[in-house]
């Protein structure tokens, strides 16, 4: 049995696409179909992967829209992903 998770392995992208979006001068929120028709996320995996992503808290939904928080920042920083302290 493998670990592969379709849900699981597409929160990285779409985190680091919604930082990217946002840190461009835009709207602090962006639709969710929008993120997820950019990275072609499945539609039946879609609100796996919503649910998923607000329980563990690295983003916040209001109206199909959502906005990355301190943890999903938190997430993404090289610190993280390295094991390194800041």
């Amino acid at each position: 049995m493998s670990g592969y998770d379709p849900v699981t392995i597409r929160m990285r992208p779409l985190l680091i696409r919604l930082h990217n979006e946002t840190t461009r001068g835009k709207p602090p929120t962006v639709a969710f179909s929008t993120l997820c028709t950019t990275l072609a996320v499945p539609t039946e995996i879609r609100t796996r992967l919503l649910r998923l992503l607000l329980a563990e808290g690295y983003v916040t939904e209001e109206h199909g829209q959502v906005r990355l928080t301190e943890a999903g920042a938190t997430l993404l920083s090289p610190a993280r992903s390295t094991g390194t302290t800041r």
